[in-house]
């Protein structure tokens, strides 16, 4: 079993509600939630955001504001990049994102596909 860590930091200043939304939705579309070892996933996965609002200015406090469409691209792309380093599977063509993951899911839980990519015994 492996336990994944991520921890991102900003210098945006963003109310704590709506960066949680960000970093919700950037980590289910990132896929981080799928990442397993050996058919297990660890209780302790975590991904973690702290912004300490530095540069000043008036804090992005809703999701209807360009800003956070703006965060919200960068914090998504940033997550899927940090998650592909631990795994890529790559589903095209696909009616919903809700089944491109049910299929990537099903693709990187696969005995006979690990077995394949890693040349050992599936069991």
């Amino acid at each position: 079993m492996a336990t994944v860590l991520g921890m991102l930091y900003t210098d945006a200043p963003i109310h704590p509600p709506t960066l949680q939304n960000l970093v919700t939705h950037a980590v289910d579309r990132s896929f981080f939630n799928s990442i397993f070892i050996d058919r297990d996933t660890s209780t302790n996965d975590t991904v973690a955001i702290f912004a300490n609002g530095a540069p000043g200015g008036l804090p992005i406090a809703s999701l209807d504001k360009p800003d956070a469409q703006a965060m919200q691209d960068v914090l998504t792309s940033f997550t899927q990049d940090l998650a592909q380093v631990v795994v890529r599977v790559r589903v095209i063509n696909t009616a919903s994102f809700p089944d491109a993951k049910a299929i990537t899911s099903s693709i990187a839980r696969s005995p006979p596909m690990k077995t394949a990519l890693y040349g050992k015994d599936a069991k």
